[in-house]
């Protein structure tokens, strides 16, 4: 009702994503935190070669939506910390495939309360390398969520 013209897909995400021919001017997602994976996903790389990734399942949708950008789209993503600090975790391989990471906002414990009480980020994510990654972290406390805002230090 809310939206009829949408072709709805009752599928594993990943295998929708990997059908998918069209490129996404903006993708939105707060994929699952800490589910497993036992499949892996293949994409190509900026040089042509195929990269073949295994993570925790929410990460892997990050790369796959990620990698359906356009040119000049923006892909916003909730992440578990775990995905800036893994070493097994896709994002090591985002500069092979052409992307990058531009900004990474961390949110405090208990933003999604009550369904996790966990911290998280807001990843900003374009489809060209990064070389500088802006920062920030939001927090309970209103004065130094004020500075972020202006942009202080």
């Amino acid at each position: 009702m809310l939206v009829p013209q949408a072709d709805w897909k009752l599928e594993s995400p990943l295998h929708a994503l990997q059908q998918m021919t069209t490129a996404f001017d903006i993708v939105a997602s707060v994929p699952s935190f800490g589910a497993k994976s036992s499949e892996s996903l293949t994409l190509t790389g900026k040089e042509g070669t195929s990269i073949e990734l295994n993570d925790d399942f929410g990460h892997l949708i990050v790369a796959a939506a990620a990698s359906r950008l356009s040119e000049h789209g923006l892909g916003l993503f909730v992440v578990p910390p775990i995905f800036l600090a893994s070493r097994r975790s896709v994002l090591r391989q985002f500069p092979a495939l052409g992307l990058g990471v531009e900004a990474a906002l961390s949110l405090p414990s208990g933003s999604f309360a009550p369904y996790t009480n966990m911290p998280a980020y807001i990843i900003a994510v374009r489809r060209r390398n990064v070389s500088r990654m802006f920062v920030a972290e939001l927090s309970n406390d209103t004065a130094t969520n004020a500075k972020v805002d202006r942009g202080q230090r």
